[in-house]
């Protein structure tokens, strides 16, 4: 299986040791895990302008490190969201990373 695991943490702390640890157990397992930093990444939010729906093909208007990201949402059999919380959340970057996996959900009415 082909694991694409995301962590959201700005610092290399708790959340690292737990990607580290999962990281180790899904290889020993067998599977191809690749860890993405989105933490430290520069991604802007979604800004519901619809160009992935309408001119865009499902690509995304914005052009940051979201498109190093895109492959993986599409191409991995599980995705992992690691991140700490922060204020009763997710990090910041990953809630941005999260939603602009809206690109790719194409509605069938949009």
């Amino acid at each position: 299986m082909k694991i694409a695991i995301f962590n959201g943490s700005p610092r290399k702390m708790n959340t690292s040791a737990m990607v580290q640890a999962f990281c180790e157990g899904a290889e020993a397992a067998g599977h191809q895990v690749e860890e993405y930093h989105v933490g430290k990444m520069k991604i802007g939010g979604c800004l519901g302008c619809e160009y992935c729906h309408t001119k865009g093909e499902g690509n995304c208007v914005q052009k940051d490190d979201f498109e190093k990201l895109l492959p993986a949402y599409k191409e991995a059999d599980m995705v992992v969201f690691a991140s700490p919380v922060y204020y009763f959340a997710m990090t910041a970057q990953m809630q941005a990373a999260i939603q602009r996996v809206y690109c790719i959900g194409k509605p069938q009415k949009a």
